[in-house]
């Protein structure tokens, strides 16, 4: 069974589950920066105070953070640099997985039509193929016990209105049948001797 190899017309496919992996993604990147940014200014600071220990200049703390700013900017101009490739390629990845929910949430909404599905394909570089091995066994069982009760050949129409008939059928038969609490009981002979 190959892969189908075309690729999706769109890499954003579900503001759920993509955006919510962006937004976390955002917000690690940021305080993994932050924290960075702020470790080094403890090293540059206790490299000042030993400075001022062994008699250097004594500056203000905003003079401080000033220098120590104009000394490492440039680490803050390259993880901004790098962020729209980190963004790009977390949308990639999490396209891998939301593009095939979204194919098997389309399928599921073909079967409650009427729809006879075979399988569903992946495409390549696509995640969640072993689930999709699973999906695709559960539609070669749900199409067998179709095929048990539809006449071959009847079309969509046809098989929902056969479904709708037995389901029918098991609400006559439920409205009609003792209830549990009840056992019937068979009727007594009467005898004449």
């Amino acid at each position: 069974m190959s892969q189908p190899h075309f690729a999706r017309k769109r890499i954003f496919v579900s503001g759920q589950i993509q955006g919510s992996v962006l937004l976390r993604f955002g917000m690690y990147w940021f305080v993994y920066h932050f924290v960075l940014w702020h470790t080094l200014f403890l090293f540059y600071f206790a490299q000042y105070r030993a400075e001022v220990l062994n008699g250097g200049p004594v500056e203000s703390f905003a003079q401080i953070y000033s220098n120590f700013c104009s000394q490492y900017y440039p680490m803050l101009l390259a993880a901004l640099a790098v962020l729209p490739l980190l963004i790009y390629d977390s949308i990639r990845t999490t396209h891998r997985i939301a593009g095939p929910l979204v194919r098997f949430q389309n399928t599921l909404r073909r079967l409650k039509a009427g729809d006879r599905i075979e399988s569903v394909q992946l495409r390549d570089g696509d995640l969640l193929l072993e689930f999709q091995r699973e999906f695709n066994d559960f539609l070669k069982f749900y199409n067998s016990q179709r095929d048990t009760i539809v006449a071959p050949g009847a079309t969509a129409a046809e098989e929902l209105a056969l479904l709708a008939q037995v389901e029918e059928l098991r609400e006559l038969v439920a409205t009609q049948s003792p209830t549990v609490d009840q056992p019937t009981q068979p009727a007594a002979h009467v005898s004449n001797a």
